[in-house]
C-alpha cells in the first residue's frame, strides 16, 4: 500500500515534472516541495496505521503470521523512506541524471542481497526486514543527497 501511494502520487506529478524544468530551478523545487508534501500527508498516516494495525492485520492470514510482526514494522520503515526519495529519484531522472540513479539503486540491490544472504540463515524474517530496512536507507539517503546536490542545476533558467 505505501509503495502504491508513493508511485501514484509521482504518476500523477510526472507531467508537471518537464514544464517545471522548462520553467527554471525554482519552479522545479517548488513542485518537488508541493509533491513531496502530498507524499508525506499521504504515506506518514498509512504507516502509522500498519504499524499500530500490524498484529490486526496479520491475523487475517492466520495465527502463525503474527510473528512476523517485527520484520514488519522493520519492513514499514525501509518502504517508508523508500518512497520519501522515489519523488528524488523521479526528478534526478528528468533532470538528466539517470545513470546516478541506475547506480544507487544497482548498489542498493546488491546491499540488500547481501545483508539478506548473511542475516536471514541467522534471524529468519527479521533478518529479511533489518536487511531491506537498511538497504533501502542506505539507497533513499543516498538519493535524496544526490537531489540536494543537483537541485539548483535541475531546470534551465527562468530567463533562458
Amino acid at each position: 500500500l505505501v509503495m502504491i501511494t508513493q508511485m501514484t502520487v509521482v504518476g500523477l506529478i510526472a507531467p508537471l515534472i518537464g514544464p517545471a524544468m522548462d520553467a527554471g530551478s525554482e519552479t522545479v523545487r517548488s513542485t518537488y516541495a508541493q509533491a513531496q508534501r502530498l507524499i508525506m500527508v499521504l504515506v506518514a498516516p498509512m504507516i502509522v496505521l500498519l504499524a499500530c494495525g500490524g498484529p490486526f492485520v496479520l491475523d487475517w492470514f492466520g495465527n502463525g503470521y503474527r510473528t512476523g510482526y517485527p520484520a514488519m514494522l522493520l519492513l514499514l520503515a525501509g518502504y517508508g523512506l523508500w518512497a520519501i526519495s522515489g519523488l528524488s529519484s523521479t526528478f534526478l531522472q528528468y533532470g538528466g541524471r539517470g545513470r546516478q540513479v541506475l547506480w544507487v539503486n544497482i548498489c542498493t540491490l546488491v546491499l540488500a542481497v547481501v545483508l539478506n544472504w548473511f542475516l536471514i540463515p541467522r534471524y529468519e524474517m527479521t533478518g529479511a526486514g533489518v536487511a531491506t530496512a537498511v538497504a533501502f536507507g542506505f539507497g533513499s539517503l543516498w538519493t535524496i543527497v544526490l537531489y540536494r546536490f543537483h537541485a539548483a542545476s535541475l531546470g534551465r533558467p527562468a530567463d533562458a
